[in-house]
């Protein structure tokens, strides 16, 4: 697999990583899934992670925290921040999100982001 079009989702929500995953998977990304932000950042360098979806409130490690960390360590690494409420998607962006997506989650935005991000066709 090319390490180009790996993806961490990272999401307390089962369900929600089940649906983002089955939408990458599909148009040929690999993904690989974390309940919370507690080992995000090591995961990034261990699985080669070219991009990070995360949610912002979640059970654990929450998301800005998280966002912040990987942020310390990784500026070229692209961030898409997921959740239910506008307000902190607002938010995310000052502590360096590269985009930002609402749920419920359009799949095909998911994947106009997701591609764009990556600078993929």
């Amino acid at each position: 697999m090319d390490p180009a079009k790996k993806i961490l989702v990272v999401d307390d929500e089962k369900g929600i990583r089940f649906i983002i995953k089955n939408q990458l998977e599909s148009n040929g990304f690999e993904v690989v899934e974390a309940e919370d932000g507690s080992n995000v950042v090591e995961r990034i360098e261990t699985d080669q992670i070219a991009l990070v979806i995360l949610d912002v409130m979640m059970d654990g490690k929450e998301g800005v925290q998280t966002l912040i960390d990987i942020r310390e360590r990784y500026a070229d690494i692209p961030v898409l921040m997921i959740s239910s409420e506008e307000v902190y998607l607002q938010l995310v962006v000052k502590f360096g999100a590269s985009e930002i997506l609402a749920k419920p989650i359009e799949l095909s935005v998911l994947q106009q982001k997701v591609n764009a991000l990556l600078h993929l066709q």
